[in-house]
């Protein structure tokens, strides 16, 4: 049976860089509601303003 991330709210640490950013995105592509953490959210700031994301950091 396939599952699906649309509407699910999922949680991803390491969202600053790397794999964990990376997750994030696709996650978010696929319809879920991303919920980001990261020791810099300097990055995290300067990512979601980048993608003009609909985010509070």
């Amino acid at each position: 049976m396939p599952q699906t991330v649309v509407d699910k709210v999922v949680i991803v640490t390491g969202a600053s860089s790397g794999i964990g950013a990376a997750t994030a995105r696709e996650l978010a592509h696929q319809g879920a509601r991303v919920v980001l953490a990261a020791r810099r959210t300097d990055e995290l700031e300067a990512q979601v303003h980048a993608k003009k994301a609909r985010a509070k950091v």
